[in-house]
């Protein structure tokens, strides 16, 4: 064991954040979420279950482990408050037209130009 770098650490990671006017809700999560997750498909998925934290937080952790986090699973998603309740299903609703959008463009075979060989010179 190297006793300059435990295995197990007491000291969490954290970071402080201003929250602005249009937050929702706040991702909790252990270290065996993030290792496979992106902040992006957390917040996703906490969208995909507005406005029920608890069933956002069950998702992540799910997927988390079909993702094949092999490390300890916890999440907690904390909203904030009934009355972002309208503005929450606004942004999730906008959030799966992008999401699916974005899933459209990748099944859609791209267009590449076509390119005469008289315009590329390979040893020029």
């Amino acid at each position: 064991m190297n006793d300059d770098r435990p295995i197990l650490s007491n000291v969490p990671d954290t970071s402080r954040h201003a929250l602005q006017q249009d937050d929702l809700f706040v991702i909790l999560g252990c270290d065996g979420v993030w290792d496979v997750l992106t902040d992006q498909q957390a917040v996703d998925l906490a969208l995909e279950h507005w406005p029920d934290p608890s069933a956002a937080s069950a998702a992540i952790v799910r997927k988390a482990l079909s993702s094949g986090s092999g490390d300890n699973l916890t999440a907690q998603v904390v909203s904030f408050g009934e009355w972002k309740r309208e503005r929450g299903a606004e942004v999730a609703a906008q959030r799966a037209a992008a999401a699916e959008a974005e899933a459209r463009m990748v099944r859609e075979p791209s267009t590449r130009p076509k390119v005469e060989e008289d315009e590329v010179d390979m040893f020029a």
